[in-house]
């Protein structure tokens, strides 16, 4: 079973670093310092750049008293989730696994409310059901193709402090994007729903 020490020690091992790592809870070494770093980061951006089926969650969304224009009901986002996908459509179930930028989706807006202490889900539908991606903290339920690409992102994100190499690190990224790129048809075997696609964050770099 994967721990995060392990994704740590294969991130260095791609970058040619084989110093054996034994904790990021309590870093020594500089290693273990930059990884304790950027691991949750990266591993909460690889999150948020797929639509990755282990992570998948549906929920029944509580409604809330504020009212926004433009929008008929204002729900509150589920604290364990990191990114709203879509909201679930019980007339066109084919297209509930499709990123929200979809034009066929039902349409939904995400922002804090006012006092800025929790996220909100507008929408026009009734009883509205999100589909999203859950924080996933424990390693022994990442799927392979997913801990595979944390351990490209973390590699990317620590090569310039442990390397000084640019091309190293633009070279991890690239391996990043096209592990992701994989895992929209290898993941999506799990499940009978369409192809989910992978998000446009991974076009910013």
């Amino acid at each position: 079973m994967a721990s995060e020490i392990e994704i740590c020690n294969q991130a260095m091992s791609r970058l040619g670093l084989y110093s054996k790592l034994t904790s990021i809870v309590n870093p020594v070494s500089k290693e273990e310092r930059e990884c304790a770093a950027a691991y949750s980061l990266a591993r909460d951006f690889t999150l948020e750049a797929f639509d990755w089926t282990f992570a998948r969650k549906r929920k029944l969304l509580g409604l809330v008293v504020e009212t926004y224009s433009g929008w008929t009901y204002a729900y509150q986002v589920p604290s364990d989730c990191l990114i709203p996908r879509s909201i679930y459509d019980p007339a066109n179930a084919a297209n509930n696994n499709f990123a929200p930028v979809n034009a066929e989706m039902i349409k939904f807006e995400t922002l804090s409310n006012d006092a800025l202490d929790r996220t909100l889900i507008l929408t026009n539908q009734e009883d509205a059901e999100l589909i999203y991606t859950g924080k996933v903290t424990e390693p022994g339920r990442f799927s392979a193709s997913f801990r595979e690409a944390v351990v490209f992102k973390l590699a990317s994100d620590i090569a310039m402090s442990l390397t000084r190499k640019a091309d190293l690190q633009n070279a991890m990224y690239t391996l990043f994007m096209r592990t992701i790129a994989h895992a929209s048809i290898t993941d999506a075997t799990r499940s009978n729903e369409n192809l989910p696609s992978y998000s446009s964050i991974l076009g910013a770099r």
